[in-house]
C-alpha cells in the first residue's frame, strides 16, 4: 500500500471536521488553533514533523506589518509541504496576502521557495484539487517527498524534513502499475524484454518499441491528442555482454560511470542518492529516434563489481523522470530460470513482462520451462502473474515443417498471452543493425502492425493518461 499524506487543519475543530471530507483517506493530524501552536508541537514531538498539507482557515493569517509570527512560520513551513490557505474576497484578506507575499519576497529572507496556495471558501474543493495537481507537478528539491506522497507514489517514508536535507529520497520499489503521467512526479512504467535464448531478436524488439513509442507520441503531440511527447529511456540490463550501444552506435556513457559516482553520493543510512543530473551525465541519447539509454558496463569484470540493489535503485529512480522505461536483460545461465537478478530486481518491477521467442521447436520448449516457473512461483518472480506476455519474433510463412505454429507456441505458453507476431525482416534488420536507423524496421510492412500491437498493450488503460493512438487508429490496430 501507499503511504497516505499526513495533513492538518489550522483553524477550530469544527471547521477542520469539515475540511476532512476533502480526503477522508489522508491521516488528519490533531486540529491546531495556531501555526504557532503547530510548530510548538512539532518541536516537542507531540506532533509529527513529516506533514505533507497544511490548510490554513482565512481568521488563522496574520498580517506581517503588524505580526511576523504566522510568515516566518510559513517560510520555515511551506517549502516542505503542500501549504494553503483559505480565503475570502474580502479587502481586509488581501491586503494581507499581498503583504506576506511581500515579506516572502525579500531576497534577506532566504524564503523564494515558501510557496502557498489561497483556496477561496466559498468554492474549496475544486481550486484544492486544482491546486494539488499543480503543486504535483512542479517538485522542487525540498518538498519531493511530499509530492510523491501526495500523488500515491510512495510505499515508504523517507525523513527529509527534519534536517532540511534537499536530497532526493531513496525511492522505494513502486508497485509496477503506478503511472502518474499528467503530474510532475510520477511512477513511469517499466516494460521488460526478456528470454532464455539468445539470438531471438529480444534487443531488436526492446529498441523497435522504444522506437515505434516516440515515433507514435511524436504522432500525438502533432495531431494535438497531446502537448508533450512522452520520456522514454531504454536501460541495458545484460551484464555480461550488452548489444545496445553496438545498435545505437553509442559506446559511452555506461553505468559504471553512474555506479562510480553514486559511491560518494550516498545519504547517511546508506542507500544511493541518484538525482535527474546524474542519471543524466550517465546516459546518452538520440535526437533522431527521442529515446536515452543506460548502456551495461563495457567489461564483464565491470559489472561483477556493481551490486544488484544499485540495478534497484536506478530502475526506480528512472521511474521518476521518465514516463516508459524499458528495460532489455541478459538471459539467464541455462536452466537457472530462478536467475536471483531477474527474480529479485527486474521481474517484479516489471509493468509487462514480454518473453521473446522465435518460432523454432527448442526455443518454443525452453519458454514453456521459463513461463511454467514464472507462473508457478506467484509472488516471488512476478507480483502479477497475468503481467506476462509472449512476443513471437522472426515469424515467416509456414512451408512444410520450416516453422512451429502459432497454436502450437499458444499451447506452449500457458497463462501467458501472444500479444504480438513480428515477421523476419532479414534484410531490414541487418541494415538496422549496421545503422542503428529503428525507423526504417519500425516502419516497414508488417512490422509496424506488430510494434502497433505492443504498444496498444502495454499503454491502454486508464492509469497511462496519454492518447497515443486516435480512435481510428486503435479500431485499426485491434481489427488485424
Amino acid at each position: 500500500m501507499t503511504v497516505q499524506p499526513n495533513a492538518v487543519f489550522i483553524g477550530t475543530t469544527t471547521n477542520g471536521e469539515h475540511i476532512k471530507n476533502l480526503n477522508t483517506k489522508w491521516n488528519w493530524l490533531p486540529t491546531q488553533e495556531t501555526l504557532g501552536e503547530l510548530a510548538t508541537n512539532i518541536n516537542t514531538g507531540d506532533i509529527t514533523n513529516e506533514i505533507e498539507i497544511i490548510i490554513t482557515d482565512t481568521s488563522r493569517v496574520q498580517d506581517p506589518t503588524v505580526n511576523t509570527e504566522f510568515v516566518s512560520l510559513l517560510s520555515r513551513l511551506a517549502p516542505y509541504c503542500f501549504f494553503t490557505i483559505l480565503g475570502n474576497d474580502t479587502p481586509d484578506f488581501h491586503t494581507k496576502i499581498s503583504n506576506i507575499r511581500t515579506y516572502l519576497s525579500n531576497p534577506e529572507l532566504g524564503a523564494e521557495d515558501a510557496k502557498f496556495w489561497v483556496i477561496n471558501r466559498s468554492n474549496i474543493s475544486p481550486e484544492f484539487k486544482a491546486a494539488k495537481q499543480e503543486f504535483i507537478k512542479n517538485p522542487t528539491p525540498k518538498n519531493r517527498e511530499a509530492t510523491a506522497i501526495i500523488a500515491g507514489d510512495v510505499i515508504e517514508r523517507h525523513n527529509t524534513q527534519t534536517s532540511g536535507d534537499t536530497t532526493p529520497m531513496r525511492l522505494k520499489e513502486y508497485n509496477p502499475e503506478q503511472t502518474y503521467l499528467s503530474g510532475g512526479t510520477y511512477a513511469g512504467r517499466v516494460i521488460t524484454f526478456t528470454s532464455t535464448k539468445g539470438g531471438v531478436g529480444k534487443s531488436t524488439t526492446a529498441l523497435s518499441v522504444a522506437t515505434g513509442l516516440i515515433q507514435q507520441s511524436r504522432a500525438a503531440v502533432k495531431a494535438g491528442r497531446e502537448t508533450r511527447e512522452l520520456k522514454v529511456c531504454v536501460v541495458d540490463l545484460d551484464r555480461a555482454d550488452g548489444q545496445v550501444g553496438f545498435y545505437l552506435k553509442q559506446y559511452d556513457p555506461t553505468i559504471t560511470g553512474l555506479y562510480r559516482e553514486s559511491m560518494s553520493n550516498r545519504d547517511e543510512d546508506g542507500y544511493n542518492i541518484l538525482t535527474e543530473d546524474m542519471l543524466k551525465r550517465h546516459m546518452s541519447h538520440s535526437d533522431t529516434l527521442g529515446f536515452d539509454t543506460l548502456l551495461a558496463p563495457k567489461k564483464a569484470s565491470d559489472a561483477e563489481h556493481i551490486d544488484e540493489e544499485f540495478y534497484r535503485d536506478v530502475i526506480q529512480a528512472l521511474r521518476r523522470y521518465y514516463d516508459v522505461i524499458i528495460l532489455d536483460t541478459s538471459v539467464p545461465v541455462p536452466g537457472d530460470y530462478n536467475d536471483g537478478f531477474l527474480k529479485t530486481i527486474v521481474y517484479p518491477a516489471s509493468y509487462r513482462l514480454y518473453y521473446v521467442v522465435e518460432p523454432v521447436s527448442a526455443a518454443v520448449l525452453s519458454m514453456t520451462r521459463w513461463v511454467n516457473e514464472i507462473l508457478d512461483s506467484k509472488g516471488t518472480l512476478l507480483t502479477r502473474p497475468d503481467a506476462t506476455r509472449v512476443i513471437i519474433n522472426k515469424m515467416v510463412p509456414k512451408n512444410g515443417n520450416n516453422i512451429v505454429s502459432l497454436e502450437f507456441i499458444d499451447k506452449s505458453s500457458p497463462g501467458a498471452e501472444i500479444v504480438s507476431v513480428l515477421p523476419f525482416k532479414l534484410q531490414s534488420a541487418w541494415s538496422t543493425a549496421n545503422t542503428g536507423m529503428f525507423t526504417d524496421l519500425v516502419n516497414s510492412p508488417g512490422f509496424k502492425d506488430g510494434v502497433e500491437w505492443i504498444l496498444d498493450d502495454f499503454t491502454q488503460d486508464e492509469r497511462f493518461d496519454y492518447d497515443l493512438f486516435s480512435d481510428k487508429d486503435l479500431l485499426r490496430i485491434r481489427s488485424n
